[in-house]
């Protein structure tokens, strides 16, 4: 089932760790059983336990990893990073590419390369530093020409306040930033909207830019920056949507990143 893949991808991560660990100590000549015990250790905080969508903490409890930090917030955990001298303590979190994807969006080596070529061309394009928080959200498909919904499936809660005509509107759900994807919810305004532009300038800003448009029927993308660096994706929302198009996405527009395991788009 989709929603136990976190389950089946930590599960063979931890699974396979153990194995290898196992084989260097027997090249180590540690050949008794109880010298080739073997306990792994992950990274959980108290805030991912508070999260019951996270299904590779499932996972985890039945290969018996250990989690030392299980007790911490994640905000303790960068205190205690810093104070340590990491040099990552306060880099952006960058969880699995599948949380990008809404519900209904199939997990497929496609979509995720796309969500990954659009994240590495915003991060450039804007440009962002390894602290700035981004995500590129794929939602649904927009509907093709020729099966555009009818008064009978257009959702009534849908309205056209940004602008666009509902029929303009792709179907929107949400994303989880972990594990299983939910079903979809109604839609919110707090995507920031704009209209098309042209894209007949944009190619000498960025090597990676210059489609004009993105195919009939590509997926949708939501752009989620952090708070600081919303206004500057906003000025520069022609040259992302070309970049998206010369990926093959639809650009939706942007928003500020939220925080969590429930995203609602």
């Amino acid at each position: 089932m989709r929603e136990r893949a976190c389950y089946a991808c930590k599960a063979t991560l931890y699974t396979t760790l153990h194995t290898v660990a196992q084989q260097s100590l027997m090249r180590m000549g540690m050949d008794n059983s109880k010298s080739r015990e073997v306990t792994l250790f992950n990274g959980t905080n108290a805030d991912d336990l508070s999260d019951p969508s996270r299904l590779g903490l499932l996972a985890a409890l039945h290969c018996n990893v250990a989690s030392p930090l299980a007790r911490l917030p994640k905000a303790a955990v960068r205190a205690v990073a810093r104070v340590a001298g990491l040099p990552n303590w306060d880099l952006a979190a960058s969880p699995c590419l599948r949380s990008r994807l809404a519900f209904g969006v199939e997990a497929t080596a496609d979509t995720l390369t796309l969500v990954e070529r659009a994240e590495e061309m915003v991060r450039s394009f804007l440009p962002l530093t390894s602290r700035d928080n981004m995500r590129v959200r794929l939602l649904h498909p927009t509907p093709l020409p020729s099966c555009l919904p009818t008064t009978s499936t257009i959702n009534p809660t849908t309205t056209a306040s940004d602008g666009q005509s509902p029929l303009d509107q792709p179907p929107i759900a949400r994303t989880i930033s972990a594990a299983a994807n939910q079903p979809p919810t109604k839609r919110s305004s707090t995507a920031v909207q704009h209209p098309p532009t042209s894209n007949s300038s944009l190619s000498s800003q960025h090597p990676t830019l210059g489609a004009s448009s993105a195919p009939v029927g590509a997926l949708t993308a939501l752009l989620e920056v952090d708070q600081h660096c919303l206004q500057r994706a906003e000025a520069q929302h022609a040259g992302i949507a070309a970049g998206m198009a010369a990926i093959g996405l639809h650009y939706r527009g942007c928003r500020a990143f939220k925080s969590g395991s429930l995203v609602p788009l």
